[in-house]
């Protein structure tokens, strides 16, 4: 079995201090990063699905999606709050942020997808991770423009095998 990719083909890219330096996790910020997030995630969504995804957005939460049974970085906290449980439904982009803006902690990563739709509003799903931190060398997805979010697509049909062979797909509604 050949692999595709060898050790020295893969290229570490280097996150240059002034980039840290320029990172702005405060709460309005956040906010409108969130909210951006959102919109891409629906704008990308829509170009797969045969659904017509309204403009207004209902918000789901999913917290603490992430292994973190290894040892905490300086600076990190795993926040739970007496959560009652780990999914979340929210009206408002900034109820979600009073969730998870937490005394300037932020997760680390959130996976931000097109969920479903009834209609009336497109369901957007924040994927958290269960770490929290105000540092930005500790936050993922530095050079996709939004961090920590990361827009990723609708989950796929099993037997779907891209737009070319099927075509666009229904979301579930």
């Amino acid at each position: 079995m050949s692999s595709k990719y060898r050790a020295d083909q893969i290229q570490v890219i280097h996150i240059d201090d002034e980039v840290y330096e320029n990172l702005d996790f405060s709460k309005s910020n956040f906010v409108n990063s969130l909210i951006q997030a959102a919109n891409s995630a629906v704008e990308f969504t829509q170009k797969y699905v045969t659904n017509n995804l309204p403009k207004k957005i209902k918000y789901k939460v999913y917290l603490n999606c992430s292994y973190d049974e290894h040892a905490m970085r300086e600076g990190e906290v795993r926040i739970t709050r007496d959560w009652e449980n780990e999914i979340y439904e929210f009206k408002t982009s900034q109820e979600v942020v009073n969730l998870i803006w937490i005394e300037g902690k932020i997760p680390e990563w959130i996976n931000v997808k097109v969920e479903s739709e009834n209609g009336e509003s497109t369901t957007v799903a924040f994927i958290c991770c269960g770490r929290f931190s105000s540092n930005p060398r500790h936050i993922y997805h530095i050079l996709q423009g939004l961090p920590p979010f990361q827009v990723v697509g609708p989950s796929l049909p099993s037997n779907w095998e891209g737009l070319e062979k099927s075509g666009k797909f229904q979301l579930e509604k």
